[in-house]
């Protein structure tokens, strides 16, 4: 992203409380797009601003990963085995309780 939207970002974001900004699947993002985003996240850690919040996902990536521990951000990792069990019981439960479902 060039230095000067970055700018315009920061200039324009001042009268907000706070920012939210969300990437979501990074490890989609590949070769210099993916250095971009990085780049960008570097960017907006390195400001040191408390009132923008980031949320970014991703698969177990080891770049992103590696990236993003440089920046000493917070990272939680699902486990897919408990978001399935998640997923399994709303189903059984749907179907044996929703007689649309049934």
């Amino acid at each position: 992203m060039p230095d000067a939207l970055l700018v315009i970002f920061k200039e324009l974001s001042r009268p907000f409380k706070h920012k939210y900004i969300f990437l979501d699947a990074l490890d989609e993002c590949t070769g210099m797009d993916r250095n971009e985003v990085l780049g960008l996240i570097k960017t907006l850690v390195g400001w040191g601003l408390n009132n923008i919040h980031l949320l970014a996902t991703s698969q177990k990536d080891p770049e992103i990963k590696h990236h993003l521990k440089m920046l000493n951000c917070s990272q939680l990792d699902l486990e897919m085995a408990l978001i399935r069990r998640d997923i399994q019981t709303y189903v059984r439960v749907t179907l044996a309780e929703d007689e649309y479902f049934r």
